[in-house]
């Protein structure tokens, strides 16, 4: 099925149905890893952008989409693994850009440590830190616990996961944006289900389970190679604001917002050829709130 002006494959890994796309012109490739319940479709306005000089690859990671769940759970080990066996079912043996959001920069984190001949470059967007976990847990704040800790998310993807598709229609009455509106309606009926999945929910649980087992084990493999990365990092004021606006008090938030960029900087000390770019007007989505940002940043590491 076409979605979007390119064709969004199934493929078999170990005996799973892993979902991907792989689009776009050009000798470079592109390798996206997606945030946790992040979708192709969330970043098909970059992925149509950049096509046009250079090929792309974003996967949906297990329970998304049409991708099925990992017996063994899923966490950034899993994750790497899946996308070095769907590098070398593509016959791709060029270095690629790796290009991490959210936890899915972790991901690309693990990746470049178990594959250091495969990457070329690394680009992470609002990117989570193999320290988050050490950090947060100190964070106590009278708002944390209700709006963020993973105490909470773990409590409702628990919930979640158990949950019929109709008992998640009724209970997170999911809506679109207003770009979203403008994708063709199967799309718009794609990211509705995407939404409504209790294996999406299964998978984020079992990520977020691992989160602490996971950054352990990471430290312990290859040590991060001296690659080009260049870290994207939100808007402080425009994340507090938007904070403030869903109903969290200034100073919790400005506290929260803060960590997070203490962490984000923190992930300068990777590689000794790092940079750090503040995207105005950008929250955690920069994807979605600054996308020409992300985009300036694949055409650096580019050299375009």
């Amino acid at each position: 099925m076409k979605r979007g002006g390119s064709m969004i494959k199934l493929t078999d890994i170990d005996g799973r149905k892993v979902e991907y796309l792989f689009t776009g012109n050009g000798e470079d490739i592109v390798v996206i890893m997606l945030g946790m319940g992040g979708c192709i479709y969330d970043w098909l306005e970059i992925v149509n952008e950049i096509s046009s000089f250079t090929r792309v690859i974003i996967t949906h990671r297990p329970g998304v989409g049409k991708s099925e769940l990992h017996m063994n759970g899923s966490n950034t080990c899993i994750a790497s693994e899946d996308l070095y066996a769907l590098l070398n079912q593509l016959n791709i043996n060029e270095r690629v850009i790796l290009v991490g959001h959210s936890y899915g920069g972790l991901c690309v984190q693990h990746f470049v440590r178990l594959y250091p001949k495969k990457v070329k470059g690394l680009l992470l967007v609002e990117s989570a830190s193999i320290y988050r976990q050490d950090k947060f847990d100190k964070l106590q704040t009278p708002v944390s616990d209700e709006f963020g800790s993973d105490e909470v998310y773990i409590s409702l993807w628990k919930k979640y996961s158990q949950y019929t598709k109709e008992k998640l229609l009724e209970e997170l009455k999911p809506s679109l944006s207003s770009k979203e509106l403008g994708l063709p309606k199967e799309i718009q009926e794609e990211i509705i289900n995407i939404n409504v999945s209790a294996n999406m929910y299964a998978n984020q649980l079992s990520e977020i389970l691992d989160l602490r087992n996971d950054v352990i084990n990471m430290r312990k493999v290859h040590p991060f190679p001296k690659c080009p990365l260049i870290i994207l990092i939100q808007d402080s004021k425009y994340a507090i604001n938007e904070m403030e606006e869903e109903g969290i008090p200034k100073i919790e938030a400005e506290r929260i917002v803060d960590l997070a960029h203490t962490l984000s900087y923190g992930l300068q000390e990777l590689s000794s050829n790092s940079k750090i770019i503040t995207v105005d007007n950008s929250n955690h989505c920069i994807n979605e709130t600054r996308p020409d940002a992300i985009i300036d940043a694949i055409k650096e590491l580019l050299n375009i």
